[in-house]
């Protein structure tokens, strides 16, 4: 029997959901990579390269809850002020802490590891790092991980324009014309040369997942709700990770860094309309269903909670590991007895490094900045 979740307010399992995106992130930034001899070997290495798209998964939770709440609060009076001082409070304070540590307090005690030149940290204090990375590429002097928070912050900023101005039934429509059109600009895009990395960050190829999430919001305010949708949700949930499935096994993983133009287009699609889908299942499942139990655990729900600052943090914590000599070796890297136990207890020490960052990061500023945000409550409509 599907259950109906609440259209506002807090859904215990995205907590879960958050840490599980969270978690895959970080697997993919804390391994090390080679060719895989053996079963073992290949299944590890295929998860742990395909752990990227928790990104991907981030981006459809966004679309889902900011849509969400614009549609919720879009009679509000103060709906705009009252919406951006609730993104500031709750985004800006570790983010730019962390800039400034990285910028500024780092190449004042002598480590120049991340100071790159003027353009590069204009770009991160702008949240345009995405397009910069699009033009430069990868690169050992930037925090790279930070161009998925460019694009989240440029959908806060136009999002909300979209929504009140074009109300429910435009917006469907704007959201699905951005779904099928998205893929053919990729294949435009990677016909004509352009760099895997600048379909990867670039905003305008990105909207996907943003787009999903949306059109989950926009579906669980339809009339039956989610509950009407939960049929074709377990078709395309089947459908997308059948072939993300595939292509783990022809592809060993699921990679963004494919030149070809065919692949290009619909990987992003496959891997946004699977999560969609997917949350879809986990929102119409009744309490007691397992998906719905794992999500809530209680674990799940507190690296859920610290999220946000795991995800900033984490590549500090990875590089600090390999500074101090304390990450995984060439000759346990080349030993297959000891590559893998190697690779997951360097995984688990990350992670368990990273949650303590991210506690100390909530605990001394987040939680103190987010308890600021009734200062601007939303005001109900005076009619």
């Amino acid at each position: 029997m599907a259950h109906e979740p609440p259209r506002q307010g807090h859904i215990p399992a995205l907590d879960g959901v958050r840490a599980l995106a969270v978690l895959m992130v970080v697997l993919h930034h804390s391994v090390r990579f080679k060719e895989p001899e053996g079963v073992v070997e290949q299944a590890v290495l295929t998860i742990a390269t395909t752990g990227w798209i928790g990104v991907d998964l981030f981006f459809v939770l966004s679309g889902f809850l900011i849509t969400g709440i614009l549609l919720e609060q879009q009679d509000a009076p103060n709906r705009w002020r009252a919406f951006l001082w609730r993104r500031v409070v709750r985004i800006f304070p570790l983010y730019y802490a962390f800039l400034f540590l990285l910028f500024v307090v780092m190449p004042a005690f002598g480590s120049h590891r991340f100071c790159p030149g003027p353009t590069a940290r204009l770009s991160h204090w702008l949240y345009l790092s995405n397009y910069w990375i699009a033009q430069q590429g990868w690169s050992p002097r930037v925090p790279n991980h930070l161009w998925s928070l460019a694009i989240e912050e440029q959908f806060y900023l136009l999002w909300p324009v979209v929504v009140w101005a074009l109300g429910a039934a435009g917006l469907r429509r704007l959201v699905v014309a951005m779904l099928l059109l998205t893929p053919f600009v990729r294949w435009g895009l990677a016909y004509v040369g352009t760099p895997y990395v600048a379909l990867y960050t670039m905003t305008h190829t990105r909207w996907d997942g943003l787009a999903v999430g949306a059109l989950v919001a926009l579906a669980m305010r339809s009339p039956g709700g989610l509950t009407a949708w939960r049929g074709h949700a377990q078709a395309m949930a089947a459908a997308c990770f059948g072939t993300m499935a595939l292509w783990a096994y022809t592809l060993n993983g699921v990679s963004p860094e494919s030149t070809s133009w065919w692949h290009q287009g619909p990987l992003y699609s496959v891997i946004t309309w699977g999560f969609g889908a997917a949350l879809v299942l986990l929102l119409t499942a009744p309490p007691d269903h397992l998906a719905q139990r794992m999500m809530r655990a209680r674990w799940l729900a507190q690296i859920g909670t610290y999220s946000y600052a795991v995800y900033v943090l984490h590549p500090v914590v990875v590089y600090g590991l390999r500074v101090a000599h304390l990450a995984p070796g060439q000759r346990a890297l080349r030993d297959s007895a000891t590559f893998v136990p190697m690779l997951l207890l360097h995984f688990v020490v990350v992670t368990a490094l990273t949650l303590v960052a991210a506690w100390v990061s909530w605990h001394l500023l987040e939680k103190r900045f987010l308890a600021l945000k009734d200062r601007v409550p939303y005001r109900p409509d005076p009619a």
